[in-house]
C-alpha cells in the first residue's frame, strides 16, 4: 500500500481540520475545492497553504522515506545480506 503523502503534508501545516479526499488533488483548484469532514465548516482554520507548498512538503516526506530505506539497505549490505534478503526485509 502506498503511503499517503498528501494527508501527511496537510497535517504538517497548522490549522488543518480534515478533508474528504476521494483522490489526491492534482492542481490548486482541486485542492481548494476539498470538502471538510467531521462537522467542520472549513478544511483549514487560519492561513491556507498553497498547493505548491503542499506538493513541496509531499516531495520532502517522500524523499525522507526513500533516504531512510537507502540507509537501511546500505546497512544490511554492510552486514553481508544479499539483495534478496534485503528485499524481503524492506
Amino acid at each position: 500500500m502506498a503511503k499517503d503523502y498528501f494527508s501527511q503534508a496537510c497535517n504538517s501545516f497548522e490549522g488543518f481540520t480534515g478533508a474528504e479526499v476521494p483522490k489526491n488533488p492534482t492542481n490548486e483548484t482541486e485542492f481548494l475545492a476539498l470538502k471538510p469532514t467531521g462537522g467542520d465548516s472549513k478544511v483549514w482554520s487560519g492561513t491556507v497553504p498553497t498547493f505548491d507548498q503542499i506538493t513541496a512538503k509531499m516531495a520532502e516526506l517522500k524523499k525522507a522515506d526513500e533516504d531512510l530505506v537507502e540507509t537501511k539497505r546500505s546497512a544490511y549490505k554492510k552486514n553481508g545480506l544479499t539483495d534478496e534478503e534485503i528485499a524481503a526485509i524492506l
